[in-house]
């Protein structure tokens, strides 16, 4: 059977993001060091919730210990021996919605080791559902490699790349590809051309967390601006949530503009480059002074463009994170950090604003003088929060935030030794967390990640 022929609703997922479910058995503990593979296995190649719940009770209830299911999960799942290769076409369904998508996979593929996976969206976006047919099927062949899996998702107008329904998309068929093929964890990157490269602006502002890296060409983080107005006049073409630029710190792009671009050119996009370099956020950016809203640049920056992707895998554990959010819902979680609820809170720290100041450039055609303005508009409140981790001592900052839950790794923190936290100052936690195997099996299944595993978590009422 096709293995994307049944794929999640996101109801599903919203139900992986909610607390950790009580896992009960009446299976008796079973000799589990051979069947802890078997079962690591089922919980990453599982087509359906029921199947999840199975794969998870049936880890609990195999009498290992929270370091031996660790260990295990750490390990990942025995390799499909037959993946499916070559050019695949599958779908990911959610919601009654079917998102079409292509993956190219190299003959050279070793089930058992490690590949990379590169993400590349589309542009042209503002147009009906293709009825058939990839938009990226003329420059696939261009894109591939013996060393990564090659995806092709597809966006729409009713289902733009700069939508909470494209965020959902892109995380389902990443978790299906894991399940598939042996990804790389730390080497998942996405492309973006025109349209797709805004949209890949808006992943990193919204869902950062899977990807190592972002490259947007010849696409406009200012698109993302303009959300009023696309909502009064574009339907389902609206840009859905707000930008934050904190939210691109310790984030790396490479970024491509043509300097003849009638749509974008690229010394309208360096302001923008300029605000998120100050944000924190590390930018390389590569104009092509010659070039049009086109790529024929390419060929001549492919050497440049590896050495990036090789230089900047993904760090499983930062210690630094930056977040900051108007809807906990749907832009809740960066890394190990999750924002659960908004609402000021005594004592709260108090941010300076001048990350959403843009300075433009004077414009001479339009007899316009340089001038401020800010980048992108705000229409609710937010929460923010700066955090760092100093060996097992975690330092917050926050404003306009109720409660956050912080993930824990035993890869990051000592478990065996006390935690401290502090937020705004006070010291708000101090003593030991046990490990949890419900939480430890819980983000396991949300993530699917082998070098993302959390066993405990602190939430933290203010």
């Amino acid at each position: 059977m096709d293995p994307f022929g049944r794929l999640w609703p996101l109801a599903f997922l919203c139900l992986l993001l909610s607390a950790p479910p009580a896992l009960t058995s009446d299976t008796a503990p079973e000799d589990h060091p051979h069947s802890l593979l078997d079962r690591v296995t089922e919980l990453w190649q599982a087509e359906s919730p029921k199947a999840v719940e199975r794969a998870m009770a049936a880890l609990k209830s195999s009498g290992a210990s929270f370091e031996e299911v660790y260990r295990a999960l750490e390990a990942g799942p025995r390799a499909r021996p037959e993946p499916p290769m070559g050019k695949r076409q599958w779908l990911y369904r959610s919601e009654g919605i079917a998102y079409p998508f292509t993956v190219r996979v190299p003959a050279s593929y070793d089930p058992e080791r490690k590949i990379a996976v590169r993400v590349y969206l589309h542009g042209g976006i503002s147009v009906p559902k293709p009825q058939r047919g990839d938009p990226m099927a003329r420059v696939q062949d261009r894109l591939v490699g013996e060393d990564f899996l090659a995806v092709f998702p597809q966006s729409w107008d009713e289902a733009p790349w700069w939508s909470r329904r494209q965020v959902t998309s892109l995380e389902g068929i990443l978790r299906r590809l894991k399940g598939i093929y042996n990804v790389d964890e730390s080497r998942v990157f996405l492309y973006g051309i025109s349209d797709g490269g805004t949209g890949a602006w808006y992943q990193a502002f919204r869902a950062p967390t899977p990807w190592a890296a972002f490259l947007p060409f010849i696409g406009h983080p200012g698109v993302l601006a303009s959300r009023h107005l696309l909502a009064e006049s574009a339907g389902g073409m609206q840009v859905q949530g707000e930008m934050f630029v904190p939210n691109l710190a310790n984030r790396a792009f490479l970024v491509a503009n043509g300097g003849r671009d009638p749509l974008y050119p690229a010394a309208a996009v360096a302001p923008y480059l300029d605000l998120f370099r100050r944000g924190g956020a590390e930018i390389d950016f590569r104009p092509q002074p010659e070039s049009g809203h086109d790529t024929s640049w390419w060929p001549r920056e492919a050497s440049a463009i590896e050495t990036f992707l090789e230089d900047h895998p993904r760090e499983a554990h930062p210690r630094r994170l930056s977040w900051q959010t108007e809807d906990p819902e749907s832009a809740g979680r960066v890394d190990w950090l999750v924002v659960e609820e908004l609402a000021p809170a005594a004592g709260e720290s108090r941010f300076r604003d001048d990350l959403d100041r843009l300075l433009l450039p004077p414009d001479p055609q339009r007899e316009l003088p340089a001038r401020r303005l800010r980048a992108f508009p705000r229409s609710a409140p937010s929460g923010r929060l700066e955090v760092e981790a100093r060996g097992n001592r975690i330092e917050v900052r926050s404003q306009g935030v109720r409660r956050f839950r912080l993930l824990l790794s035993p890869a990051a923190f000592d478990l065996a030794a006390p935690l401290e936290v502090e937020v705004n100052g006070r010291t708000v936690f101090q003593g030991r967390i046990e490990p949890s195997l419900d939480t430890l099996l819980h983000w396991a299944a949300r993530d699917l990640d082998r070098t993302r595993l959390y066993g405990a978590e602190l939430v933290l009422d203010l």
